[in-house]
């Protein structure tokens, strides 16, 4: 019974991890296939398998997910690194905008363009090189875009991209809003904006009232006046002291 026991736990715990691997291996051969046909429906099935063994362990969204929750004016640049059979790799963008039915798919650089730029140089954030080389190939995607998210990939990890200059000197996230996601797939569970008639306006509550919760023989009466904002917070503050 104890060694059958045994049998069942192991299997729940390594069954994820070799399903795991697989999976990381169906996910490397769709997406070298989508960057070679570049059609749409290999880019499309690629871009969902990312998405999928992303968020294995949380909530899974698909492609259509995300651009349904995007506004016109935003765009998703989500890259990845694809290992080369001989040797190294190359970075991919899959680009999504509102209303799309199929990411688009770019080819960005290799590892050793982007190391060598990282090599060179102490202060790379400060060096146009760096942002131009990442976003001069899908620039004309940014046209009209005000917001930009983001799910980086490899060594651009190491990159905050965020406050890369232009040749201008102008940091990344000065020209645009620029946001860093682990999983582009958070963004299907976005609330979008709500337009509301009404509001309150509160004022008047004093956060930093000075009570006296360290004396246990304190009277706490004269105090009720600023709490009645919060429901039994009297009661809560009488119990602290006790």
């Amino acid at each position: 019974m104890i060694i059958r026991k045994i049998k069942i736990l192991l299997l729940f715990f390594l069954l994820p991890l070799l399903c795991l691997g697989q999976g990381n291996n169906d996910v490397l051969s769709l997406v070298e296939n989508a960057s070679t046909s570049m059609r749409v429906q290999d880019i499309t099935k690629a871009y969902n398998a990312i998405l999928s063994g992303r968020d294995i362990c949380s909530i899974y969204g698909k492609m259509s997910d995300i651009t349904n929750k995007l506004e016109s004016d935003e765009v998703v640049l989500d890259f990845f690194e694809l290992p080369k059979s001989s040797g190294g790799s190359n970075y991919l963008a899959f680009v999504l905008k509102h209303g799309m039915s199929s990411p688009r798919l770019y080819n960005i650089c290799s590892d050793n363009a982007l190391g060598s730029l990282l090599d060179d140089s102490c202060n790379f954030c400060n060096d146009a090189k760096v942002l131009n080389t990442i976003m001069s190939p899908i620039k004309d995607e940014l046209k009209d875009v005000t917001t930009i998210y983001f799910v980086p990939s490899g060594k651009l990890h190491e990159i905050a991209l965020e406050y890369c200059t232009d040749t201008n000197e102008k940091m990344f996230c000065e020209n645009y809003e620029v946001y860093r996601l682990t999983s582009s797939a958070s963004l299907a569970n976005r609330k979008q904006h709500r337009e509301y008639q009404n509001f309150s306006i509160w004022g008047g509550i004093e956060l930093e009232a000075d009570l006296p919760y360290d004396d246990v023989d304190a009277d706490l009466e004269p105090y009720r006046n600023m709490l009645p904002y919060l429901e039994d917070s009297y009661l809560a503050a009488e119990s602290i002291t006790k």
